[in-house]
């Protein structure tokens, strides 16, 4: 592999500040090295062109607009550092209409919530975790990162590190939750001493859930109260960012409850995205 130093060294610099993205990048620019196969001071733009070219064929615009991201900023990384390579500024990301999460609505997740009984743990458990994800908006990985030690049993809100950008965050939750927190909270205490808040019910696996596991149980309670359409955990995210366009909240209040960047205000917008009968609603407000 010709760009092999190149990349290890760039990924190692990305998992500095953001592990999960030095991974996910790491599979497309080992694919674009195994396209070229020159080292990275030989790659011209028409390198890059026919590998986008190439991508067409076999991937998704969304794969492909990510690809050339990925691969912009590997050029950027090393343009910046005086290396002699393509000028970033020439590599162009296809232009593309992401396919919005769908947003959860108040009547499904009332289904959801009838579905589960309150009456035993690993059930008071998902009505829990479905709760704190449409009340909070915070991310499953967030979530599922939640310790014992993070709760105080007097106040509904915990202080959390928010994934994309490291900072610490509060989030708040309502009293009804926190009753039913603190519920679960009795029994968990008694199954082991481990730090984390959720477990996986497993006898033999008690240690902390994972995301996939939440979207199992997602899939399965969605079964359960009847919603045939899919619903994603991030369905959760984008219904806490129009309940609060719904309580005339701003864009800037959702990029602080949500935790985004105030560098990046565009990425609130992404939650914003409405179907034919919402913005019809809404548009009609102001008429």
């Amino acid at each position: 592999m010709k760009m092999e130093k190149e990349i290890d060294e760039y990924l190692n610099w990305k998992a500095s500040y953001t592990q999960k993205a030095s991974s996910n990048y790491s599979l497309h620019l080992k694919r674009f090295s195994n396209y070229t196969k020159k080292d990275l001071e030989k790659i011209s733009i028409a390198d890059i062109v026919n590998f986008q070219l190439n991508l067409k064929t076999k991937y998704s615009m969304a794969n492909v607009a990510y690809s050339m991201i990925v691969i912009k900023n590997f050029f950027l990384f090393y343009r910046k550092q005086g290396n002699a390579c393509v000028d970033p500024f020439l590599i162009k990301v296809p232009k593309f209409t992401p396919h919005s999460h769908s947003t959860i609505s108040n009547e499904e997740y009332e289904k959801m919530l009838k579905s589960l009984r309150s009456d035993e743990f690993w059930n008071i458990q998902k009505m829990v975790i479905i709760k704190l994800l449409f009340e909070t908006g915070m991310r499953v990985s967030e979530l599922c990162d939640l310790n014992i030690s993070d709760l105080d049993s007097t106040i509904p809100k915990a202080l959390i590190i928010t994934k994309k950008n490291n900072k610490q965050r509060w989030i708040f939750w309502t009293e009804e939750t926190h009753k039913l927190l603190m519920k679960y909270l009795g029994t968990r205490l008694c199954l082991n001493q481990k730090p984390a808040l959720f477990i996986a019910s497993r006898k033999n696996r008690r240690d902390r859930i994972t995301t996939r596991t939440v979207q199992r149980w997602v899939k399965s309670i969605c079964l359960e109260a009847g919603i045939e359409r899919k619903i994603s955990l991030h369905s959760f995210r984008h219904a806490k960012a129009h309940n609060i366009l719904d309580k005339s909240g701003t864009v800037k209040d959702i990029q602080f409850i949500l935790g985004h960047s105030e560098n990046n205000p565009i990425s609130a917008f992404s939650y914003l995205r409405l179907n034919s009968k919402e913005s019809e609603k809404r548009a009609k407000m102001f008429l």
